[in-house]
């Protein structure tokens, strides 16, 4: 795909974005081969001008494609829609953290708190580094430390083995 970037390329998706409401597919790695091409463009005609007033410019065009389709991940977002695939990882990072944000956030009087369902205190006298079901790893703790488990299989791993316990502030 490298080989069709241009500054008409990135013009017409922009404009696609603009004209509407829904995210518009691209490929899953546009960002990086978008930024590998401007990077390449630049080592390649160094005291250029032209090349360089282009390649900024088209560095601001990505920079309207991705604020526009944020946007539109945030209205995903606020009506509980699914993201349509495929999409950017970012963006589909961006929209998963979004969702768990919007959905584990409650209001409390007229204070919002995030609900505690993730804080976990370590209840054993020396937690070493464990890896959890997601890959990541956590550790050492010491006994009373509080943490914050943003997935639930994992919350479940650690309180099914007896390691911590749910915290309530």
């Amino acid at each position: 795909m490298a080989e069709n970037i241009s500054y008409e390329f990135l013009w017409e998706i922009l404009q696609k974005e603009r004209s509407s409401n829904s995210l518009q597919l691209v490929p899953k790695n546009f960002y990086s081969e978008v930024f590998d091409f401007i990077k390449a463009a630049k080592e390649k005609n160094q005291k250029s001008e032209e090349t360089d007033i282009q390649t900024t410019n088209m560095e601001r065009l990505i920079f309207e494609i991705f604020e526009k389709r944020k946007q539109k991940i945030v209205l995903y977002v606020a009506y509980k829609k699914p993201i349509p695939s495929p999409v950017v990882d970012v963006e589909l990072d961006l929209y998963n953290k979004l969702m768990d944000i919007y959905t584990n956030t409650k209001i409390i009087g007229q204070k919002e708190a995030k609900t505690q369902q993730n804080m976990l205190r370590v209840i054993i006298e020396k937690l070493p580094e464990v890896f959890l079901p997601s890959g990541l790893k956590i550790g050492p703790l010491e006994k009373g430390q509080v943490i914050e488990v943003a997935d639930k299989a994992d919350s479940a791993f650690l309180i099914d083995n007896s390691l911590c316990v749910y915290e309530k502030l």
